[in-house]
């Protein structure tokens, strides 16, 4: 079978064959023609009146590099034909999938298109990258490309499969079922808390940032997950989601007991964080708090006479 070939360029007048125009002087070079000819192909197909050759970002050829994607000609592939053109493009890739399809789609084109071939270090660089971009982007932070050396890439690649991993909880198992507002209230509270910790939301993150306490500016996190926590923005797509899913668990939890009271108004619009705050003030409020110590007076009295009839002081 006879292989396509690119007429491009007049080899005894340096002119294109297709037009008039004058190429560039680096353009008589045939080893650099050869290096560069997937950056000529892009140039006639997209039919530009001038040639500019642009160098690109220098973030993104940093964050290759740390890839492990050595050759400059392999980057520029990654920014003039796939379009990951700043660190910022890369998060818009899906995930690992969007990756694998990228490695298989540079790996099946003619050289003269602008072939790379990625091993499986490089793919899983790159899905670490691509993760460590998005992490940064859902909690409306900037990424500096300086901060992605060897020892990043290894722990958003960790982070990466513990997130994988972590999606395979059973939420069932953890449910506290429904909502206790007597003196069990403590142990349920903790328990739907453990449970929204567990879940996952739009923005594959644990959604109980939705309910989380305002701090102080001097706080001290206690890890970096709780870090991460306060970080979420309580504004976007995401967050409008992510209320729903927590009105919806509230939802399911209160609606047969004294706690749908205190959050039903909230349901209307399925405002979670409202929900979770107006159900906490009412049954962590003073007027509650007493109504449980005096309960448990009560039941420590009771225990305190059935003690003292089966074992009366008189006996000895």
């Amino acid at each position: 079978m006879r292989r396509a070939t690119y007429p491009l360029i007049d080899r005894k007048t340096g002119e294109g064959k297709n037009k008039k125009e004058k190429l560039p002087h680096w353009h008589n070079s045939k080893r650099k023609l050869k290096r560069c000819s997937f950056v000529i192909y892009i140039y006639k197909m997209e039919e530009l009146n001038e040639v500019e050759f642009t160098i690109p970002s220098e973030d993104v050829h940093h964050v290759l590099t740390v890839c492990g994607i050595g050759t400059d000609v392999a980057r520029q592939v990654f920014i003039l034909v796939e379009g990951l053109n700043s660190l910022d493009s890369f998060g818009d890739l899906s995930g690992d999938n969007d990756v694998t399809e990228l490695a298989k789609r540079m790996a099946g084109r003619p050289m003269v298109n602008g072939r790379v071939i990625l091993g499986t270090t490089h793919i899983k660089g790159i899905q670490g990258l691509v993760h460590w971009v998005k992490d940064h982007q859902k909690r409306n932070l900037v990424a500096d490309y300086l901060e992605w050396d060897a020892d990043t890439m290894q722990a958003a690649m960790d982070r990466k499969e513990s997130k994988k991993n972590f999606e395979r909880v059973d939420i069932d198992m953890i449910d506290p079922g429904k909502c206790n507002t007597d003196h069990g209230w403590d142990a349920w509270q903790i328990g739907f808390l453990n449970k929204l910790s567990a879940t996952m939301g739009a923005a594959k993150v644990p959604v109980d940032y939705i309910v989380r306490k305002e701090v102080d500016e001097g706080y001290k996190f206690e890890d970096d997950d709780e870090i991460r926590m306060h970080q979420m923005p309580l504004e976007g797509e995401n967050f409008k989601r992510d209320k729903k899913l927590v009105n919806s668990m509230l939802k399911a939890a209160c609606v047969k007991s004294d706690a749908w009271t205190w959050i039903q108004d909230h349901d209307k619009v399925s405002n979670g964080r409202a929900a979770w705050s107006a159900l906490v003030s009412h049954y962590d409020g003073s007027g509650e708090l007493n109504k449980r110590l005096e309960r448990a007076k009560e039941e420590i009295s009771r225990l305190h006479y059935k003690n003292e009839s089966v074992f009366p002081s008189n006996v000895l």
